[in-house]
């Protein structure tokens, strides 16, 4: 009887445990998360990032990649979406990309095909962090994306997620969005 007491006790604490530190098991964080650490113990109040989510702005961001076609594909008519909000000064257009491939990626933001501002570089060190924040916070890395996505966030709460290429519809819910924040 008072072995299986031991037992008991001895299995609450490592419940406890679990919950106060948090563990992570293929992928999936359980417990308690820190939304402002990454694997490398960085700090993501201190990337650029951070500074644009904690902004009053409505922020418009674009997850993609250069080896994703339907990405590509939807950069004319991003570009054309922010160029006429571009006098909006409570709209940030930001873009995030899932590149591996920093050179292929650095090759395509120089030539000035996307006019986001890219923001992979200056946060590579937090993007696992930056993409749990803006998709699931109880999810610390998400190891798998679906994009192209666009995400809309306006104090810390995401508004809208645009799951895929976005058709003319998307584009219509979008803009009216939009000019709600002028």
């Amino acid at each position: 009887m008072k072995k299986n007491k031991i037992i008991i006790v001895v299995i609450i604490s490592i419940i406890t445990l679990i919950l106060s530190f948090g563990v992570e098991i293929d992928s999936v964080r359980i417990g308690k998360f820190n939304d402002f650490k990454n694997t490398n113990n960085k700090d993501i109040k201190n990337s650029e990032f951070f500074k644009f989510y904690n902004s009053d702005k409505l922020l418009v961001i674009n997850l993609w990649a250069t080896w994703c076609k339907p990405c590509i594909e939807e950069v004319p008519d991003l570009n054309a979406l922010k160029m006429k909000h571009k006098n909006n000064k409570h709209l940030l257009f930001l873009s995030l990309s899932l590149d591996n491939d920093s050179i292929k990626l650095k090759k395509y933001i120089e030539s000035n095909s996307f006019k986001f501002k890219d923001i992979t570089f200056n946060n590579i060190y937090y993007r696992d962090t930056i993409l749990a924040l803006i998709e699931n916070k109880k999810m610390s890395f998400i190891k798998s994306q679906s994009i192209p996505k666009t995400i809309l966030i306006k104090d810390k709460k995401i508004i809208k997620i645009f799951e895929g290429t976005l058709d003319e519809k998307e584009y219509k819910k979008i803009d009216s969005i939009v000019l709600r924040y002028e």
